[in-house]
């Protein structure tokens, strides 16, 4: 092997040296990518498949909350035209008159109590949870109303309280109107969003002009329904 020969076979060696240090960061860093991006496809996957799940479980629960109004409802509103037909004041606001009957008296405050023991449930047990947690709302306004109705008309039907207390009649249409008002609202809840579309174009403004220029936008989805 001549002089020269063996200048260029040790220069060989020495660039391949200095190279293979490059080149394992390089098989790493390209490892180290890949696994980066399979960790996020998974996570992404992942956190896609929660949302999933924690979105029909929201309407799930929607679903049974406006069950629930919507049984109490029906089932309230049943025993509320007797509250309201044997209510003294009622009657007295109509002109008409009660049957000359002892049990007549004890129709409303009976069935009204019923009323507000089992149809004003929810807005007792949402009340006192609104109380507890430090956060008044509807459900203790709600809670106030109606017992404030029950107390009175407990102290007027036993002769304790003025007999104008009676409020029998306005307690059951209460609990009836509210049941009817969250039912509904459970229902709008459970169904899914319209989505609504944005403009074709948005103007949009180049960094560092004040001219303005038209650019296509996509079609966005504003809630749970899906594009067409």
């Amino acid at each position: 092997m001549t002089s020269r020969e063996h200048h260029h076979h040790h220069d060989h060696q020495r660039a391949l040296l200095d190279d293979a240090p490059s080149a394992v960061p390089s098989a790493h860093a390209g490892h180290a990518e890949h696994g980066m991006t399979e960790h996020d496809g998974h996570h992404g996957a992942d956190h896609a498949d929660n949302a999933g799940h924690a979105h029909h479980s929201g309407q799930g629960a929607h679903g049974d909350h406006a069950g629930q109004f919507r049984r109490l409802f029906w089932a309230m509103l049943v025993l509320a035209v007797p509250v309201v037909a044997f209510s003294g004041m009622f009657a007295s606001l109509l002109g008409y008159r009660l049957p000359q009957a002892d049990w007549v008296t004890w129709v409303s405050p009976l069935l009204g109590t019923v009323m507000y023991l089992w149809g004003g449930q929810p807005f007792l047990n949402g009340g006192v949870s609104e109380v507890r947690s430090r956060r008044p709302g509807m459900m203790l306004l709600i809670m106030l109303a109606i017992t404030v109705a029950f107390v009175a008309s407990w102290g007027a039907s036993l002769s304790i309280l003025d007999h104008h207390l009676d409020f029998w009649w306005e307690l059951a249409l209460l609990i009836d109107i509210m049941l009817l008002g969250h039912w509904l609202e459970m229902r709008s809840l459970r169904r899914p969003r319209p989505w609504t579309p944005w403009p074709r174009c948005c103007p949009t403004r180049p960094n560092g002009s004040t001219a303005t220029r038209s650019s296509p936008c996509t079609r966005v989805s504003c809630g749970w329904g899906t594009p067409s």
